[in-house]
């Protein structure tokens, strides 16, 4: 699974009977747990300053739309704003590219699959760059 805690909180609050009111309170959900995954993760690749709203904007659009390319067009492109330019000092990033992974299973459990598989499609996509030597990587940030 990738973005498991992101999947498990979302599948624990469900369980729970803490359903979402609105799909802006979903889509906040998903955002939040996506921003804390990426600034709690990353090892030597940590990232703290993304800005959630060019993900939670597109998301709740494409919630609210309940249509999965709009979902899935709008999310990725806010992927790759939120990645675009970040530094930690020691690296910045080009934003990747948006996924090109598909949906097909509308279950609980395969949107939170298809979710985590989309964000770490993205995620392995993010290019670092070292400022001091210009060494890139990819597929180098790790989230739980």
């Amino acid at each position: 699974m990738a973005f498991d805690t992101l999947q498990n909180n979302y599948r624990n609050r469900m369980n729970n009977g803490q359903f979402f009111n609105t799909t802006d309170e979903c889509a906040e959900f998903i955002v939040d747990e996506y921003h804390t995954a990426i600034t709690e993760g990353g090892g030597a690749y940590n990232m703290t300053l993304g800005q959630k709203d060019l993900i939670l904007t597109p998301m709740k659009a494409g919630l609210l739309s309940q249509s999965t390319s709009v979902l899935l067009s709008g999310v990725g492109a806010g992927l790759v704003l939120y990645w675009t330019a970040l530094t930690n000092g020691t690296f910045v990033t080009a934003g990747g590219v948006p996924p090109t992974s598909t949906w097909e299973d509308d279950t609980l459990d395969g949107f939170l699959s298809n979710i985590g598989d989309y964000f770490k499609e993205h995620l392995d996509s993010v290019i670092f760059t070292n400022t001091a030597s210009g060494a890139t990587f990819s597929g180098v940030y790790t989230v739980t």
